[in-house]
């Protein structure tokens, strides 16, 4: 949409450049946003949180999204089991397997719900309106 600004918080993952970085127009970059205050400002008047691969931030994304009634997209990938290695399902099991960090997100929420993207590699996409 014509002047939908977004704010992209990386600029590489891995072994690539992310295309966001090339892409001035409507991408606020994190260098930006140097006090707290702008951060907590944009955050708090975005109408939609959306995660694609967010790796470390997945956990965080979703709890942000539904701590503050925003709606939320994500597409989760890495399990990043010995970083978070409190993370427990229901069941008590620990989350391990990219099918329990999918478990471990729509146990967050009953109103999760779960699609699939057309696409190959990690597709699952869980999301929530409001």
């Amino acid at each position: 949409a014509k002047g939908l600004k977004c704010w992209h918080c990386g600029g590489r993952h891995k072994e690539f450049e992310c295309p966001q970085k090339r892409n001035t127009q409507n991408v606020m970059h994190p260098e930006e946003l140097c006090e707290d205050a702008d951060v907590a400002r944009v955050l708090d008047h975005c109408s939609v949180v959306v995660g694609l691969h967010p790796d470390q931030a997945t956990g965080d994304l979703v709890d942000f999204a539904l701590e503050r009634g925003k709606p939320f997209a994500v597409v989760p990938c890495c399990t990043f089991k010995e970083t978070f290695t409190r993370r427990r399902l229901r069941s008590g099991d620990r989350v391990e397997t990219y099918d329990a960090l999918v478990t471990w997100i729509r146990e967050k929420d009953a109103a999760i719900q779960i699609a699939k993207l057309d696409h190959p590699g990690r597709n699952i996409v869980l999301y929530k309106t409001v």
